[in-house]
């Protein structure tokens, strides 16, 4: 959060991940692949259910909470999608890959 902060941002929103069977089949695959050393963790967690306990994303808001408060970032827009012209959009001839 401190270098979204730091490149401008002005609202954050964070969520546990639910991962349900059609995701994991893609998802899954692709830990393996990237970080083989987190899939382990996520299969035990996600393997017979879809979404974590709710104690673990009410642990997951306070913390995010947080931070937000730290670097003065709100939670989200409550207007909805704000754009922003502070950085020009560049045209790109092919899509960037993630990794």
């Amino acid at each position: 959060m401190r270098e979204a902060a730091g490149a401008g941002a002005r609202h954050i929103f964070a969520n546990p991940l639910f991962l349900k069977p059609c995701s994991a089949a893609v998802f899954l695959p692709f830990l393996e692949q990237h970080f083989p050393l987190l899939v382990e963790n996520y299969r035990q967690r996600y393997q017979d259910r879809s979404f974590l306990p709710p104690s673990y994303g009410k642990r997951v808001s306070q913390l995010v909470a947080r931070f937000r408060q730290k670097y003065g970032i709100k939670r989200a827009d409550p207007r909805g999608t704000v754009y922003t012209d502070k950085w020009q959009a560049q045209s790109l001839g092919e899509q960037l890959t993630l990794f």
